[in-house]
């Protein structure tokens, strides 16, 4: 299925100010259970080590990081022969976020578009915190937003998932049928304008 990752990024956004409507308490005390791949144990104790939270949450880490989201191993199944041992679980972590994805449509883009980057920084934060049961992170580092987003999207039994994407749908169908036009050209040139 292909997707107009455009409109999803702006979904997403949509996604963060709706779910300040959701009371989510997030203590050390909760054990969340997460679709594929992150219910993966073996993945995770491999993950969830201090090293890699170092990485991950802290300043250091962040050229790291920007490197290996435009890694050409995100596309690649064979993480092993193009990454560093130590950072095999980082790319398997990423690829699950399916930052692959997120290069491809990136790539396709007009090269003087510059996307920043910010925004998969603090989804790869919150969404480490949480699969890694690091919850105390998620407010040391201001997170709360991205974790719920990261909520929604891949907690198991998440029963306001099917609402709050039903509500996006609903509150997004007419800029959806705006985007809509005769020509490719047009439709791209609305997408651009409104993004």
């Amino acid at each position: 299925m292909k997707y107009n990752y455009a409109f999803i990024h702006f979904l997403l956004l949509q996604l963060l100010s709706y779910s300040n409507a959701i009371a989510y308490h997030l203590s050390s005390d909760d054990n969340f259970k997460w679709l594929s791949p992150f219910d993966n144990r073996s993945k995770l104790a491999a993950l969830c080590t201090q090293n890699n939270r170092q990485l991950v949450m802290h300043r250091s880490g962040i050229t790291l990081l920007y490197r290996l989201f435009q890694h050409d191993a995100l596309c690649s199944p064979e993480i092993e022969r193009y990454v560093p041992s130590r950072h095999i679980s980082l790319v398997w972590f990423m690829q699950a976020l399916q930052y692959c994805e997120v290069n491809h449509v990136l790539n396709w883009k007009r090269p003087e578009i510059h996307y920043n980057r910010t925004f998969q920084v603090l989804i790869t934060r919150a969404a480490f915190a949480l699969v890694c049961q690091e919850i105390n992170d998620i407010n040391l580092y201001g997170l709360m937003k991205y974790a719920d987003l990261f909520r929604i999207l891949f907690e198991d039994n998440n029963t306001d998932r099917r609402i709050i994407c039903q509500q996006i749908q609903n509150t997004n169908n007419d800029l959806f049928q705006r985007c809509l036009a005769d020509k490719p050209n047009n439709k791209l040139y609305l997408l651009n304008k409104v993004f």
